[in-house]
C-alpha cells in the first residue's frame, strides 16, 4: 500500500474522529477518492489500536465505518452475483485455516469485512453438498477442516460478531450431519454448537431460544461422552451445561429448577476434574458453581447456606489459581469473592468479619488488575471496594478513614470509566461517590466542600442516566441530589437557589 495514500487514510480517519457528531457523512462525501478497500483495512487496524488503548467508543465507530463501507464495496464489486463471490471467500477461508490457522483466517476476514454475512452459512452448506457428492470418502476430513474454520470464524475479534456467530452455527450444523456415525467427533461439534448458541443468547439474539438450543446440544454431547467414558471432555461439557442453566435462570426461566440443575452439573464436573487432577478446569468449574450458589442466595433460596457454599467454592478456586500463577483468573475470582462477602454482610451475617474479608479480596484483586493493566476490570473491583468501605463507615468502623478510602476508590474507578466511555457503570459509581461525600459532610468533615462535591457527582450521574434513559436508576440519583441540596440550604448555603433546585 502506497505510504502517501496511507497517510491520506490516516488524516481522514483523524478528521472523522475529531469532527462534531453528524458531520461524518459530509466529510466522507468530500473524500470519495479515498473510500476503497485500503481505507477499510486501515480503519480496522486503527480500530484495533484504539481498542488496545482503551478507547472503545472510537474503536467501535471506526469498525462501523469499515463494515458499512466494506459491505457497500462488496456489493458494488459483485455485479449482483454475490453467491460466486461468497464461494471464493469461503475457499480463501479454508485455505487460510489449512496454511496459517486462526490468525490467517482473521486476516482474510479483516480484508473482506463486507462479506461476513449470514448468507455465507448457506454457501458452506451448498459447497459441501457439491464437494461430497463427488468425494464421499473424504467426509470426515472435510468435516474436520470446516469445523476448525468455523471455530476461527466464531473467534473473530474485529466486529461483525453476530454475523460471525451465525456463520459458525450454520457450519457446525452441516458438520453434525456428516458425523452421525462418529459419536466422539459428534460430541465435540455439539459442544462447539452449544458455546456458539450461548454466545448468541448473551448478545441478546433470541436469548430464550438460543439458550435452550445450547442446553439441548450440551445434553446430547454429555450423554455421548458418558457412554464413551471420555471424562475430560465430559467435565468441560458439564461445566458449559451448568453455565447455560445459570443463564436460563438469570432470564427468569424456571430459575429454581435451572439453578439446581446448574449446581448438579458443576458438582459432577468438579468431581471429575478433581479425580483427574485438572486443576485449571477445576478452578473454572468452582467459579461457576460459586456463582450459581450466589444467585440462589439472591433469590432467597437458603441464602445463608448458599452464600457459604459460594464462598467455599470461590476460596478453593482462588487457592488453585494462586498455586498456578494465573493472576488474571485469580483477580476475577477475588472480585466475585468480595461481592459474596459483601452480600453476607448486608444480610447481617458476621458483618464486621465479612466486610473485612471483602475488602481484603478487593484489594488483592485491584493490585493484580493494576499490575496487568486490566483497566475495565479494575474499575468494577474499585467500585466494589468503595461500597465495602462505605458500609464499614456506616457501621461506625473508622468512619472517617473508611469514607476517605471509599472516595479514593470511587474517584479512581470513575476516572477509568470516563476514559473508556463506560457511561452506565460511571453513573452508578458517581452515585456511590456522591453518597460517600454526603456522609462525610453529615459527619462534619468539610461539610460545605463535601456537599458541593456530592452535588457535582449526583448531577453528572443524573445527566448520564437521563441521556441513556436509565429510568429505573435515575429516581434514586435525583432523590440523593435533592437531599444534598436540601442539606446545603439548611446550612445557609444559597438557601433560595438550593430549595428551588
Amino acid at each position: 500500500m502506497d505510504e502517501q495514500r496511507v497517510q491520506a487514510y490516516l488524516s481522514l480517519i483523524q478528521e472523522l474522529l475529531e469532527c462534531p457528531s453528524g458531520e461524518e457523512p459530509q466529510i466522507l462525501s468530500q473524500s470519495l477518492e479515498l473510500l476503497d478497500g485500503g481505507f477499510v483495512q486501515v480503519c480496522e487496524l486503527v480500530a484495533a489500536q484504539l481498542q488496545e488503548a482503551g478507547q472503545e467508543n472510537n474503536a467501535r465507530f471506526l469498525r462501523n465505518v469499515a463494515q458499512q463501507l466494506g459491505a457497500y464495496l462488496a456489493q458494488q464489486g459483485t455485479g449482483g452475483n454475490q453467491q460466486e463471490v461468497l464461494v471464493q471467500f469461503w475457499l480463501q477461508l479454508l485455505q487460510a485455516e489449512m496454511q496459517g490457522g486462526t490468525a490467517a483466517v482473521h486476516q482474510v476476514m479483516r480484508q473482506n469485512v463486507g462479506l461476513i454475512v449470514p448468507n455465507l452459512g448457506d454457501t458452506i452448506a451448498q459447497f459441501l453438498q457439491g464437494l461430497l457428492a463427488q468425494n464421499p470418502d473424504q467426509a470426515e476430513g472435510v468435516a474436520g477442516l470446516v469445523e476448525d474454520t468455523c471455530i476461527s470464524i466464531q473467534q473473530f475479534p474485529y466486529g461483525r460478531y453476530a454475523e460471525a456467530l451465525e456463520i459458525a452455527i450454520c457450519g457446525y450444523r452441516v458438520v453434525l450431519e456428516l458425523r452421525a456415525d462418529n459419536p466422539q467427533k459428534r460430541a465435540q461439534t455439539l459442544t462447539n454448537l452449544g458455546v456458539a448458541r450461548r454466545n448468541q443468547a448473551k448478545m441478546g439474539i433470541n436469548p430464550a431460544v438460543n439458550v435452550e438450543g445450547a442446553i439441548i446440544a450440551y445434553n446430547e454431547a454429555a450423554g455421548i461422552l458418558q457412554e464413551l467414558g471420555l471424562d475430560k471432555d465430559l467435565s468441560d461439557t458439564l461445566n458449559n451445561l451448568g453455565l447455560a442453566r445459570s443463564t436460563q435462570a438469570g432470564m427468569g426461566i424456571n430459575p429454581a429448577a435451572n439453578l439446581e440443575s446448574a449446581i448438579t452439573a458443576c458438582n459432577e464436573a468438579a468431581g471429575i476434574s478433581r479425580r483427574l487432577g485438572l486443576d485449571k478446569d477445576l478452578s473454572d468449574t468452582l467459579n461457576n458453581l460459586g456463582i450459581a450458589h450466589k444467585i440462589q442466595a439472591e433469590m432467597g433460596i437458603n441464602p445463608a447456606a448458599n452464600l457459604e457454599s459460594a464462598i467455599a467454592a470461590h476460596d478453593e478456586a482462588a487457592g488453585i489459581l494462586r498455586g498456578l500463577g494465573l493472576d488474571k483468573d485469580l483477580s476475577d475470582i477475588l472480585t466475585g469473592l468480595g461481592n459474596t462477602h459483601s452480600i453476607q454482610a448486608k444480610m447481617g451475617i458476621n458483618p464486621t468479619a465479612n466486610l473485612e474479608s471483602a475488602i481484603a479480596a478487593y484489594n488483592e484483586a485491584a493490585g493484580i488488575r493494576r499490575r496487568l493493566g486490566l483497566d475495565k476490570d479494575l474499575s468494577s473491583t474499585l467500585t466494589g471496594l468503595g461500597n465495602a468501605r462505605s458500609s464499614q463507615a456506616e457501621m461506625g468502623i473508622n468512619p472517617a478513614a473508611n469514607l476517605e478510602a471509599a472516595i479514593a476508590a470511587c474517584n479512581e474507578a470513575a476516572g477509568i470509566m470516563r476514559r473508556l466511555g463506560l457511561e452506565k457503570d460511571l453513573s452508578g459509581t458517581l452515585t456511590n461517590l456522591g453518597n460517600a461525600r454526603r456522609s462525610q459532610a453529615e459527619m462534619g468533615i468539610n461539610p460545605a466542600a463535601n456537599l458541593e462535591a456530592a452535588i457535582a457527582a449526583y448531577d453528572e450521574a443524573a445527566e448520564i442516566r437521563q441521556r441513556l434513559e436509565l429510568e429505573k436508576d435515575l429516581p434514586r440519583t435525583l432523590t440523593n441530589l435533592g437531599n444534598a441540596r436540601l442539606t446545603q440550604a439548611k446550612m445557609g448555603i444559597n438557601p433560595a437557589a438550593n430549595l428551588d433546585s
